[in-house]
């Protein structure tokens, strides 16, 4: 059985005497069963701290200087490592453009970038905008 959901993702008009999106629908609920974001997310509280600790493990992992921060090329090894594809510099500059955009005024002292690399901070606002879309 599915979990409940967190929140409304979808709204789909269908009709059982025409058919009309019924396919898709049950693509949607299939999707929400084999793909649920409760273990990873809470509407409430963000990204669940047993997804913070494994990304966080993620991102050491990729962290090849180990100063907590990402070069561009640590963030290129990962995409290509984990999605199969590479990243161009005009990409790696508008993700980090995204992130500090927002993450500004989040307060807390989390910073998503220092210095140009990206922080562990930037890392888990990039995956919690992931897991929510």
């Amino acid at each position: 059985p599915c979990s409940p959901p967190l929140h409304l993702t979808h709204h789909v008009s269908t009709s059982s005497k025409t058919l009309t999106n019924v396919r898709y629908l049950f693509h949607l609920a299939a999707d929400a069963c084999a793909n649920p974001l409760g273990p990873l997310y809470s509407s409430e509280a963000g990204l669940r701290p047993s997804c913070v600790r494994a990304c966080l493990g993620v991102f050491r992992a990729f962290d090849e200087e180990g100063e907590g921060t990402w070069s561009d090329d640590d963030l290129r090894r990962f995409q290509g490592r984990v999605y199969g594809g590479g990243l161009e510099a005009d990409d790696v500059e508008s993700l980090k453009r995204l992130v500090e955009a927002g993450m500004a005024g989040t307060g807390g002292g989390r910073r998503p970038t220092e210095d140009g690399r990206l922080t562990s901070a930037g890392f888990l606002a990039i995956v919690e905008e992931f897991v929510v879309r």
